[in-house]
């Protein structure tokens, strides 16, 4: 209901999703950019990466547990 809201508004909207589900709900509303929350405690970069493969269309703007000691790995992904 929140994104068919944000959707109806025309208002900027992020979803956060930390698995493929939440990205194919999110893909069936015409969504393709998403946020990776909580990076760090759902699986990290792998997981990521993992989730992105299958769908390339798709933009993620990871968050949670990133910083200066790890954010240049995450920036070069």
């Amino acid at each position: 209901p929140l994104a068919r809201a944000a959707i109806a508004a025309g208002a900027p909207f992020l979803p956060g999703t930390a698995n493929a589900s939440d990205i194919m709900r999110g893909l069936d509303l015409g969504l393709t950019h998403f946020k990776f929350f909580p990076a760090a405690t759902s699986g990290g970069l792998p997981a990521l990466k993992a989730l992105a493969a299958p769908f390339g269309q798709c933009r993620f703007c990871p968050t949670g547990g990133i910083g200066p000691g790890n954010a240049a790995e995450w920036l070069a992904f």
